[in-house]
C-alpha cells in the first residue's frame, strides 16, 4: 500500500512539474552559448516571465534565436534585442508581448521584422538598418503605447493591426521609403510621419481629451497622402514641410 502511494505521488510530482515548466524566467543573454542553453534548461517553456534581454557581446556573438522557438508570450520586465548578428526573430515574431518596453536596436543583419502578436506595454521602440521592412499586424492592448519606429534610408514601415493606440506620441521615420497603414489609429497628441510616401492612414481618431492633434509631415517630398480626421479629409498630394495643430471634430461613429 505504501509503495503504491509513493508511486502515485511520484507521478503527480512529474505531472505538476510539466505544468509549471511551461513558464520560465528569461533574464539577460550575451552569448550564443547562453541562448542555446536556454532551450536545454527549459524544453517545455512557452511563457517567459520577467522579460527577455538579448544584448550580444563581441565574444561568441548571438547569431540566431532558435532556442526561443517554443515561446508564445513574454510578460513583465522588458524585451530588448541589441547588438546581435541575427537575420530573423524566428518564432518570436508571433509571440505576445506584455512587457513595459519593447526595444530592437543595432542589429545590422536584421532587415525584416514582422510582428503578428499583441503588444501590451508602454513603449515600442524599433530601429532597423537602411532598406529594411518593419511590419506590425498585431494589436496594441490598452491605451498607453508610445511608438517610435525608424529606418535611416529607404525601406518600408507598415502598421496594419486592427487596433493601434498611442497615448502620447507616434513617430515613424523612413526617409526615401514608405510608411503605410491599413486600419484605425487612435492617437494622443502628436503624430510624426517622415517618408517619401505616406499612404493608407484611412482614419485617425484623436484621443487627447478634445485638444488638437499635432501632426507633422516631412519632408516636402511626401507624395501620396490620404488621411481622414474624424470625417475631415486631408488629401493634399504635395504636403510641404509640416502640418501642425490640426483641430479635430468630435468622433464620428460610422
Amino acid at each position: 500500500m505504501l509503495s503504491r502511494f509513493l508511486l502515485l505521488s511520484f507521478f503527480v510530482l512529474i505531472y505538476s512539474g510539466s505544468i509549471d515548466a511551461q513558464t520560465c524566467y528569461g533574464g539577460e543573454f550575451t552569448t550564443q552559448a547562453e541562448v542555446d542553453l536556454f532551450l536545454a534548461n527549459n524544453p517545455t517553456c512557452t511563457t517567459i516571465d520577467g522579460g527577455l534581454r538579448i544584448n550580444s557581446g563581441t565574444t561568441d556573438p548571438i547569431n540566431n534565436l532558435n532556442a526561443f522557438g517554443n515561446i508564445t508570450s513574454i510578460t513583465s520586465g522588458e524585451f530588448s534585442l541589441t547588438n546581435t548578428q541575427i537575420t530573423t526573430l524566428g518564432n518570436l515574431q508571433n509571440a505576445n508581448f506584455s512587457t513595459y518596453v519593447f526595444n530592437i536596436n543595432n542589429n545590422p543583419n536584421l532587415l525584416s521584422v514582422s510582428l503578428s502578436g499583441n503588444f501590451n506595454g508602454s513603449q515600442l521602440n524599433v530601429s532597423m538598418p537602411s532598406n529594411s521592412v518593419f511590419n506590425f499586424s498585431g494589436n496594441f492592448i490598452g491605451s498607453y503605447v508610445n511608438t517610435s519606429v525608424s529606418i535611416p534610408n529607404n525601406g518600408v514601415i507598415n502598421f496594419n493591426g486592427t487596433n493601434i493606440t498611442s497615448s502620447s506620441s507616434f513617430y515613424a521615420s523612413c526617409p526615401n521609403g514608405i510608411i503605410t497603414a491599413s486600419n484605425n489609429f487612435t492617437l494622443g497628441n502628436q503624430c510624426n510621419l517622415s517618408a517619401k510616401k505616406v499612404s493608407g492612414f484611412n482614419y485617425i481618431q484623436n484621443n487627447n481629451n478634445g485638444n488638437p492633434l499635432n501632426l507633422t509631415l516631412s519632408p516636402s517630398s511626401i507624395t501620396t497622402l490620404g488621411l481622414i480626421f474624424n470625417g475631415a479629409s486631408l488629401t493634399n498630394t504635395s504636403v510641404c514641410c509640416a502640418v501642425t495643430a490640426v483641430t479635430l471634430r468630435p468622433t464620428i461613429t460610422t
